[in-house]
């Protein structure tokens, strides 16, 4: 009996102690877990924040960098350019909380130049954002805090390229373009009256050359030189895509008559801004009527209608006065008006045109035109630029009447266009280069 109790307490004892030894190594076992999936949380959280930060610092980068960029490229002034640049990325950070010591700005001039050359002015900016950023599971061993860095290049330059633009070709020679001497090229009278000529004599001041493409696109001097289709490209723009350098055909193969169709065609579509009244004020009020007043401005509302009235969309409910407007510089600083609230811009204005410019409509200077590169039929230009335009309307051959929709009958052997350049030009679907006119467009590269 005492032997039996005697080897049950001993069974007990030993199942005690195999009990609590299980227990200690499941305790332990717990901790390694509970140690691990801590460790896993932490650096799940980290991972989030880590990207969280990263992904705030990108935007501050890519915010700022273009800020800045839209200060460039300035001819006139590359060192003003490159000082406002980096003061408007500064400006920017300080907007979006980003202290001076954690942002490193660099002005560049190697956007479009092929290495080791570079661009005759500044053309970009490129912007490093480093951002100390905590981590929970570097505080829980006790080192410093991390750092993200983010970088973005905003580039800004002028077309290089454009499709959409209208059949003609107007002449750097001409008198709608003057000397600039601070870029040795000869550039557009922005906002100055110009006469386009169709139809006058090869190498008249002012001429405009009519070109031909093909209907659905294709080289640039791949043309078709019927009337249909150069009508229809007055009437909806042309769908080729031409670039600075490509060369172009002139058509010989339409006339006055087809050219008066096709503007009457298009500008008959307009009116989405004529009824709208221009939200002009204050000071932007005086800066216009002052610029309309100067005497080879005339009024910039097409002649005889007259701001918001009738059917013509006036100069300025198409281009709104912006914040860099002023009476000094003739249609720059301007703005697209927004004629149809939550439908479509001005630049939808069929008096919004691209035309492509030449250096002389008398001499050819392309090569590759339907293999030959000389002779009067066909010219060949090679494209020196695009230069948008606000078309007011024509005058007849003789110039006995005008009319702002181009109803004309019976203009003769020739056609004068009425049209006015505009700095402002954007667009989306354009490649970029330095060449010294038309309007600057700023995209990120990086």
């Amino acid at each position: 009996m005492y032997e039996g109790a005697l080897m049950l307490r001993a069974v007990a004892t030993r199942f005690h102690h195999h009990a609590r030894d299980d227990a200690g190594q499941t305790a332990v076992l717990f901790l390694i877990v509970l140690f691990f999936f801590t460790v896993a949380g932490v650096l799940v959280v980290d991972v989030g924040l880590w990207y969280a930060d990263r992904r705030l610092a990108q935007t501050d980068a890519d915010l700022i960098a273009l800020a800045a960029a839209q200060e460039l490229p300035d001819f006139a002034d590359n060192a003003g350019a490159k000082a406002a640049a980096e003061a408007a990325a500064l400006d920017w950070a300080a907007f979006n909380d980003v202290a001076p010591e954690h942002i490193r700005i660099d002005v560049i001039d190697t956007c479009f130049a092929q290495a080791p050359a570079t661009d005759p002015v500044f053309t970009g900016v490129r912007v490093t954002v480093t951002q100390p950023t905590d981590s929970y599971f570097v505080s829980l061993f006790g080192a410093s805090r991390t750092a993200i860095r983010a970088s973005a290049t905003a580039c800004s330059g002028r077309p290089a390229e454009m499709v959409g633009f209208l059949p003609f070709a107007i002449e750097q020679s001409g008198e709608c373009f003057i000397d600039d001497p601070l870029t040795a090229q000869r550039v557009p009278r922005f906002g100055a009256l110009c006469e386009l000529v169709v139809g006058g004599s090869g190498g008249a001041s002012g001429d405009v050359g009519q070109l031909a493409f093909d209907a659905g696109g294709g080289d640039c001097y791949g043309g078709n030189g019927s009337a249909s289709v150069y009508e229809q490209h007055i009437i909806n723009g042309v769908l080729t895509r031409c670039a600075i350098g490509d060369s172009v055909t002139s058509n010989t193969g339409v006339n006055v008559g087809k050219t008066l169709s096709g503007l009457q065609a298009r500008l008959a579509r307009e009116s989405l801004c004529s009824m709208n009244a221009v939200p002009f004020f204050g000071q932007v009020l005086a800066d216009t009527l002052t610029f309309n007043a100067q005497p080879d401005l005339a009024d910039l509302a097409a002649p005889g209608q007259g701001m918001s009235g009738g059917g013509v969309d006036d100069f300025f409910e198409v281009w709104r006065p912006g914040a860099g407007y002023g009476p000094g510089a003739p249609a720059a600083g301007l703005e697209p008006a927004d004629c149809d609230p939550g439908t479509a811009l001005a630049e939808t204005s069929p008096r919004n045109v691209v035309l492509i410019v030449v250096s002389d409509i008398a001499v050819d200077d392309g090569t590759g035109c339907h293999g030959t590169d000389t002779g009067p039929s066909p010219h060949c230009y090679e494209v020196q630029g695009f230069g948008r335009m606000y078309i007011e309307g024509c005058l007849s051959g003789g110039g006995a009447s005008f009319s702002p929709t181009c109803d004309l009958h019976g203009a003769g052997g020739s056609l004068t266009i009425l049209g006015r350049f505009v700095e402002s030009v954007e667009n989306g679907n354009l490649g970029l280069g330095l060449e010294g006119f038309g309007g600057v467009q700023t995209i990120l590269v990086e």
